[in-house]
């Protein structure tokens, strides 16, 4: 998907977005384990 997009500006804001996805899921299951533990 990436390859596709020639705009290197564009790679970095997908980039971005995939990573503040990806902390989002972390903290979610973080959060979820607390309350579990809790």
């Amino acid at each position: 998907m990436l390859a596709i997009i020639k705009n290197p500006v564009e790679k970095f804001f997908i980039a971005l977005i995939f990573i503040n996805y990806l902390i989002v899921i972390y903290l979610i299951k973080i959060n979820t384990k607390k309350h579990i533990i809790n």
